[in-house]
Order: structure tokens, then C-alpha cells, then sequence
């Protein structure tokens, strides 16, 4: 087994080479497509035409293969790496995604207690000669998100595999940050990590395409107050810029204060709701980010209630360039409509792709179809 204790130095992957037409055609164009879209009751001349593409399978886990097909396939179709987490915890798929980002790789999700067969089957057909599994894990079995038979099965089919791991959800959101020894910047001021709510998935997903994009760590700390080790590391790595995620209900002011107090400048993502936070953040992943990277000409699509779908969301996105915003399974609201028309004012050519993490009852047609004011009784 590799040691954990450095990032990957393999040769990264050569010219983009095909999947079979099979795979493509089942993972791009899975769920339901709409052009020319038009928002109601509203004059939506301006407005770019929307490519409308669904990763949404059975289950958490099949939506987690869904997307890691599609990663691979715009990745060229091979893979010399997969970060694996846990699909009962959120947390670990936040935190790995910096992880993924280092390793040019996707986040695939699996039940705690083995490996699934079109998991294997996945990896099998994907991965090189020498692909390596890295899983992120948090605690101790049987007090943890990944039991060791998940191990057994890797071993058993031939894949070489890692781990990360920290005692808890903070301590290995520390572990990875350390672990990844160069992080990114999102400031002049210089290197820059995110810190959002230990116990608040939306907050910390949404801001996964900016943390994969820019190589910024992802860091989780409770609500009340900055955890000791993630203040330490904050120190020790020399962190002159932060993005907290959420209003002070997510991240007190005393968390603010104690990272100030480090002399680190801060930037807050805080809207009035977790619709209002994830458009912020898609708006500053825009202006920070180098380029066109970020620029509207494709955004992800993600129900608010529940994580599962969104869970390996982030890399892929990264690759797109594109931000994660969030809707309610019935309706979307104001504020992601806002946005999506925002961007697609500023995309002239078109059309802009929206990419849909889950099935019906994450994110309805419905209410797809309503914002682009299709209507269903036509067909």
C-alpha cells in the first residue's frame, strides 16, 4: 500500500481517447434534455438557450457512477486514480474533493460496509494498469465511515489502495489539508483555504468546485467556535485568506473573530438562505477564478433537501467550470432562477448546460420544466 503522507507524482493521463459509444450515450443523455428555453411569464428574448442533462440513477450510489462515468469519459476514458468515500457521509465527500482535484481524479461513493459490484466493474474498465483507490475516511471502526472490508474487496479485485483518515469529520478535513502541502489561492494576499459548518452539508458542497478548481482545502469547524487543530493548521501552513461559508446561524462571529486574529483576511459567503449562499458563491468563484473558468456557460443543478446526489458533483464540475446551485425538489427558486438567467444573459452564443445531480425526487422535471416555461400539456 502507498504511503498517504504526499501527493501523487504519477505521469498524468495522455490525449483524450473514446469510452465505448454504450457508456457515453448512458451517461450523458440519462434523464430528460430541453433547448430553447423560456422563462414564464417574463420576456426571456435575451435570455441563451439551456442544454438541460441529468445525472440521476436508482440510487446514491448509482448517481455516484453516473457521474464518475462522465468524469472519466471528458477525462479521455482512462484514470490512474479514484478518491473513495463513504456514501452515508457527506462530510468525507466535502473534504475530499482537494484530494481529487491533486489526483485529476473523480469521488466515488460506496456503501460503509463493501465494495458494489459496478463499482468494481468501473474501476476495472477504467482505470490503467496501475490505478490506484485513495479512500477518505473518518474514525475508527467500527466508529467510522468506511469498514474494512471495503478494503478486502479492493484487495481481492486488484486495486491498489490508500488512506486518509482522521479520528473525526474536523480532524480529517486537517489531515487532508495537511496532506495536500501546497494549497491554492483565491486572494492576492496569498494561499487561501474554505472553512464551513461541520453539521451543514449545503454549505460545504456548494463550495466544492471552487476547492477542486482553485486546490483550496476544505476545512470543517463547529458552529460556535474555530476547532483548536484547524486554527493550528491555519498557523502552520501559513493560510493568509479564508472563505467561510454560511451567515453567523452556520459559522458564528467568534469563528470569524478567531481566524482574523490570526491576521488572515476573510471572505463570508452568506445569504438568507442556502440558495441565497450557493449563488454568492457561484458569483465569486466567477470573479476569482482565472480566464472564462466560471463564466455561466455551464452550472450544476442540485437538489437542496438531501446531499446524496451532489456527493461527487464537485470534480466533475471543476472540470466544467462550473458552479453548484441548489433548487428545491418542486420549484426553483427565486434566487437560482435569478442567477440562471443572469448567466445566461451573458452567454450570447448559447447555449448555456445545465447539468442536474439526481433523479425526479431530488430535482423534478417539474420544476425544470417550469423555469424554462415548457409546457407539459403541449406533449
Amino acid at each position: 500500500m502507498k504511503s498517504s503522507s504526499t501527493p501523487h507524482s504519477k505521469d498524468r493521463m495522455g490525449p483524450r481517447a473514446l469510452l465505448s459509444a454504450l457508456v457515453v450515450v448512458a451517461v450523458v443523455f440519462v434523464g430528460s434534455s430541453a433547448t430553447a428555453a423560456q422563462t414564464a411569464g417574463a420576456d426571456t428574448s435575451d435570455l441563451a438557450d439551456v442544454d438541460v442533462v441529468r445525472h440521476g440513477g436508482a440510487d446514491r450510489y448509482a448517481t455516484s457512477l453516473m457521474i464518475a462515468e462522465a468524469f472519466a469519459a471528458d477525462a479521455g476514458g482512462k484514470l490512474d486514480d479514484v478518491v473513495l468515500v463513504s456514501g452515508e457521509h457527506w462530510y468525507d465527500a466535502a473534504i475530499a474533493v482537494v484530494v481529487a482535484a491533486n489526483f485529476e481524479a473523480p469521488v466515488l461513493m460506496t456503501p460503509s460496509d463493501g465494495m458494489r459490484e459496478d463499482a468494481l466493474e468501473f474501476l476495472e474498465r477504467v482505470g490503467t494498469d496501475d490505478v490506484e483507490v485513495t479512500v477518505v475516511s473518518s474514525g475508527t471502526w467500527p466508529d467510522t465511515t468506511i469498514s474494512p472490508q471495503v478494503f478486502v474487496d479492493l484487495a481481492d479485485a486488484g486495486f491498489s489502495r490508500s488512506l486518509i483518515r482522521g479520528k473525526d469529520r474536523y480532524l480529517t478535513s486537517v489531515k487532508v489539508a495537511r496532506w495536500f502541502l501546497q494549497p491554492g489561492s483565491l486572494s492576492p494576499a496569498g494561499a487561501s483555504a474554505i472553512i464551513a459548518n461541520g453539521t451543514v452539508f449545503a454549505d460545504a458542497l456548494v463550495a466544492g468546485p471552487l476547492s477542486s478548481k482553485a486546490q483550496v482545502p476544505m476545512l470543517l469547524t463547529p458552529q460556535s467556535e474555530l476547532h483548536a487543530e484547524v486554527a493550528a493548521y491555519l498557523s502552520d501552513a501559513h493560510i493568509k485568506h479564508v472563505v467561510l461559508m454560511g451567515g453567523t446561524a452556520a459559522l458564528s462571529q467568534a469563528v470569524e473573530d478567531a481566524i482574523e486574529d490570526l491576521g488572515i483576511v476573510v471572505d463570508r459567503m452568506a445569504g438568507e438562505s442556502r440558495f441565497e449562499t450557493a449563488t454568492m458563491t457561484a458569483h465569486y468563484a466567477q470573479d476569482k477564478a482565472a480566464g472564462t473558468c466560471f463564466d455561466g456557460s455551464r452550472v450544476g443543478l442540485a437538489g437542496a433537501e438531501v446531499p446524496f446526489d451532489s456527493f461527487s458533483s464537485a470534480p466533475l464540475l471543476a472540470r466544467y467550470c462550473a458552479a453548484l446551485v441548489l433548487t428545491d425538489p418542486a420549484a426553483v427558486p427565486q434566487s437560482t432562477a435569478d442567477y440562471l438567467d443572469g448567466v445566461r444573459r451573458s452567454i450570447a452564443a448559447g447555449p448555456v448546460g445545465i447539468t442536474v445531480f439526481g433523479g425526479n425526487a431530488a430535482v423534478s422535471q417539474a420544476a425544470i420544466d417550469a423555469y424554462l416555461g415548457v409546457d407539459d400539456s403541449a406533449s
